[in-house]
């Protein structure tokens, strides 16, 4: 991933960094606050060019924040694609791998991801998964309450279905309480 930043100057590498990880802040930031709510939650995270995280930890590190909150992230991606120029396209590497990290995060958390798609279609998309659910319970493998990040899988049998599901928690005893003062 080192090699999709050599075709940038040092200014436009460290506007990239501020900005997503600006985002990046913003997001743990609402997490925070969402944390503390009741049931369960989303997020709709709205960028023009997309995430570009220094390591896919981060991507990770996020998602396991917001699964642990019960909140769903949505990722709109609003800003189109890269300009071509010469019929190809000027960064399609760093594009890529910006748009990946958006659709890395909405699968972790069991939100929804879209790329340059056209606004209303990505609300009816949040719209039409946020109608339904179902609540599943299990034991975990390891009864120790020790703080540590327990992996989730849901499998389904029936084809053509996508399950969206948090790909898990922390094991903690609570989450702390809120003072809304």
């Amino acid at each position: 991933s080192s090699r999709m930043f050599t075709n940038l100057g040092l200014n436009d590498f460290m506007a990239n960094t501020a900005q997503s990880l600006q985002d990046l802040g913003n997001c743990y930031a609402a997490l925070e606050y969402l944390r503390h709510l009741e049931g369960e939650k989303h997020l709709v995270f709205v960028t023009e060019r997309g995430m570009i995280l220094p390591r896919f930890e981060d991507d990770m590190d996020l998602t396991r924040v917001a699964n642990d909150a019960r909140v769903a992230i949505d990722t709109f991606q609003t800003g189109g694609l890269e300009p071509q120029q010469g019929g190809a396209w000027t960064d399609q590497s760093r594009q890529t791998f910006a748009f990946q990290a958006l659709r890395v995060i909405a699968e972790q958390i069991g939100g929804v991801s879209s790329v340059s798609e056209n606004g209303m279609v990505a609300v009816n998309r949040i719209n039409d998964v946020s109608r339904m659910d179902y609540l599943f319970g299990y034991y975990p493998s390891t009864a120790r309450i020790d703080g540590g990040y327990r992996k989730i899988e849901i499998k389904v049998r029936r084809p053509g279905v996508t399950v969206l599901y948090r790909r898990g928690y922390y094991a903690r005893r609570d989450l702390g309480s809120f003072d809304r003062r």
